[in-house]
């Protein structure tokens, strides 16, 4: 493998998510995708 890794990873807020990346990728910047949020956000409300 050419062991590059990513350098942002973007998530929906999943706290064991966030965990294992941090765990995994030290040099990792976790950020979290709006679009995902808001998504999730309409569906619970029923929209």
């Amino acid at each position: 493998m050419n062991k590059k890794h990513p350098k942002v990873a973007l998530t929906e807020g999943n706290s064991a998510i966030a965990t294992t990346l941090s765990l995994i990728w030290l040099e990792v910047d976790h950020c979290l995708c709006l679009w995902h949020i808001f998504q999730n956000t309409m569906k619970s409300i029923g929209h």
